[in-house]
């Protein structure tokens, strides 16, 4: 009798052993699974983010070379302020987005589509193209109609030399709609920023992010006001900003360590310019939902077998305890 009790118990105790060796190894897998889920949401959101940035470069490189097709033009003709080039101004503001074009002297006296007529040599865009490169400005008031705008310029070469600038200017709402705002179902926020967190352009719509940050606003001290035990993350995120680098990081909106953000960002290429995307956790992590459900089910499933192992083993004990005594 003892010795049957005794196998009785080693049976118990192998059966127990085996079953928590195979939970440890489901535990175990599922962690795996997270992680790599995770790693796969990441790559994602670089790759999105890296998109976009590609997306407004092919943009605004389009409307360069044709500000450049144009320029090259106007700087065959013998006066650069002829009745051509004035009327290819008119041209260029009906056939493309910019919403204003100037034609630009030496001297910086610009002249506009719609015929007024400033001086902008202490603009730093039409220093850095009378020095024959390509330029783009960060949102400038435009004293002509208050509207605030960012400029594309491009020089204008006769015989080898600069004799001019020819610029357009877009409003900084239209460059806010080159911006992708169908990621993650819409749920998240698409932003182009300074290098010190200043707001230049962000995709419209009506969430609570959008809502509480917004053009000209600081998306750094944003979230540094949002997150006092996240410096060391705010650190790196400031000096990735400041050397251009790509990256991504989780950020949340109280007081404390918890992650509800993720924020990508990689640089534009042009100016300091940086292109951020922002997403709650739980958009990011919605395309990967089904894998949690499929986890639950197994986990719910492993469970109801375990529990008829364990009352199968109980009933045999007793059952095999009765007989004994019998």
């Amino acid at each position: 009798m003892r010795k049957k009790q005794f196998q009785l118990k080693n049976y118990i105790w192998v059966t127990g052993i085996f079953i928590l060796s195979i939970i440890a190894g489901i535990l175990i897998f599922f962690t795996c699974v997270q992680q790599s889920v995770e790693v796969s949401f990441r790559k994602q959101m670089l790759n999105d983010v890296s998109r976009q940035s590609e997306h407004l470069e092919t943009i605004l490189g389009i409307h360069y070379q044709y500000l450049q097709e144009i320029a090259a033009v106007m700087g065959k003709s013998e006066d650069l302020f002829c009745q051509e080039n004035m009327d290819r101004l008119t041209s260029l503001y009906n056939e493309t987005d910019l919403e204003r074009v100037a034609l630009i002297d030496a001297k910086g006296n610009a002249h506009y589509d719609t015929g007024v007529v400033k001086n902008v040599s202490h603009r730093r865009y039409f220093q850095d193209a009378l020095s024959g490169q390509q330029t783009l400005s960060d949102p400038l008031e435009s004293s002509i109609d208050q509207e605030t705008r960012v400029v594309l310029g491009v020089p204008i070469f006769k015989d080898g030399e600069v004799i001019g600038v020819l610029g357009g200017s877009y409003n900084v709402t239209v460059l806010s709609h080159m911006l992708f705002d169908d990621l993650f179902y819409g749920e998240g926020d698409t932003l182009v920023v300074k290098q010190d967190g200043t707001i230049i352009a962000q995709e419209e719509g009506d969430s609570q992010q959008k809502r509480e940050i917004s053009y000209g606003g600081n998306l750094l001290n944003y979230y540094e006001e949002k997150n006092i035990n996240q410096a060391q993350t705010l650190n790196m995120l400031k000096s990735d900003f400041k050397e251009g680098k790509e990256g991504l990081v989780q950020l949340g909106l109280d007081d404390t360590s918890k992650s509800d953000y993720y924020l990508a960002y990689t640089p534009l290429g042009m100016n300091d310019w940086m292109i951020c995307y922002i997403v709650p956790v739980k958009a990011a992590q919605k395309s990967y939902s089904f894998i949690r459900k499929y986890e639950a089910v197994f986990m719910l499933a492993f469970c109801v077998l375990v529990t008829v192992l364990i009352v199968y083993i109980v009933r045999k004990n007793s059952a095999d305890k009765a007989e004994l005594l019998r």
